[in-house]
């Protein structure tokens, strides 16, 4: 039987979110607000199928995760790194793009970050147009 290592809950220094690195992978998947029971749960959870199933795909942890439990700061954390490494320009770097994308959520975040995506909807896309207009 091989042993398996189990990554340790981490916590993201500017968000305050936990989050896990995958075994083999720069891959992180959040899972919360750090010290939160949610996170918690959701800590116990990951390792629980990465010690029932080792040789599982990194894409199957992270779909392990149901879309509809992310928090708003989760997506846009996601999105964030995405945009990262999408919008670089030739020297590799981020381009301003990022920084303009980075901004509008922040205040996304600020106004929605712990809420559920599932509970998102028209409404919110106005109140963070105006929130942006009057900042």
């Amino acid at each position: 039987m091989s042993s398996v290592r189990i990554p340790k809950l981490c916590r993201h220094k500017a968000t305050g979110q936990a989050y896990v690195q995958l075994p083999g992978s720069k891959k992180q998947i959040y899972l919360g607000l750090y010290g939160s029971p949610a996170a918690e749960a959701e800590y116990r959870r990951f390792v629980a199928e990465l010690v029932a199933d080792p040789a599982a795909d990194v894409r199957d942890a992270v779909s392990g995760r149901a879309f509809v439990d992310l928090t708003v700061s989760e997506l846009a954390l996601t999105y964030l790194k995405h945009c990262e490494t999408y919008y670089a320009g030739p020297d590799g770097r981020p381009s301003c793009e990022v920084v303009n994308i980075e901004l509008a959520l922040r205040t996304f975040r600020r106004l929605y970050g712990h809420t559920p995506v599932r509970e998102m909807g028209p409404r919110w896309l106005k109140t963070l147009q105006q929130a942006l207009i009057d900042g």
